[in-house]
C-alpha cells in the first residue's frame, strides 16, 4: 500500500490539511476598523480579548479522516478515484468558507493555513494521476488475458 506513489501524495495532502490545526491563521480581515484574525479554533478579536467558537477545526479533522479513508480504499481503484475527486471538492469548499465569511469585512488577507489547504489540492491531483496510471495498467493487463 505505501509503495504506491499516490499513497505518498495523499499522506502529504492530509498533513497539509492537518497543519492548520496547530493554530495557524486562516484568514484576517477588518470589521468596523476592528482587526479580526480567524484560525481553525476561534475568532480572535485583537483589541478585545474575546473569542467566539468556530467549527473549522472539525472540518479539518473530517477532511483528514476522509483522506485516510481514501488511502484505505486502495483495493477498489474505481471507488478510490471517485472519492479522490470528491475530496478535491470538499477541500475547495473548506477553503472557500473562511473567505466567504470574511466578505462581511474589508481588507481580507488569507493566512498561511489557507494556502497550505489550497496546496493540498495539488497533491490530491497528483495522487489522481497515479491512480489513473494504475487503472490503465490494470485495464491493459485485463485485455491481454
Amino acid at each position: 500500500m505505501i509503495q504506491r506513489i499516490q499513497t505518498v501524495y495523499l499522506i502529504v495532502a492530509i498533513i497539509l490539511i492537518a497543519i492548520p490545526l496547530s493554530g495557524l491563521e486562516i484568514v484576517s480581515y477588518t470589521v468596523k476598523n476592528e482587526p479580526i484574525s480567524r484560525n481553525a479554533f476561534s475568532l480572535n478579536f485583537i483589541n478585545e480579548n474575546r473569542t467566539e467558537t468556530s467549527y473549522f477545526y472539525l472540518v479539518n479533522i473530517l477532511l483528514s479522516l476522509f483522506g485516510f479513508y481514501i488511502i484505505m480504499s486502495f483495493k477498489n481503484l474505481k471507488k478510490q478515484i471517485a472519492l479522490a475527486k470528491i475530496f478535491i471538492g470538499f477541500i475547495l469548499f473548506a477553503c472557500a468558507m473562511p473567505i466567504i465569511i470574511a466578505l462581511a469585512g474589508s481588507d481580507i488577507k488569507p493566512g498561511t493555513g489557507f494556502y497550505l489547504s489550497l496546496n493540498s489540492i495539488l497533491f490530491v491531483i497528483l495522487a489522481l494521476r497515479g491512480m489513473n496510471k494504475d487503472k490503465k495498467l490494470l485495464d491493459s493487463l485485463n485485455r491481454l488475458r
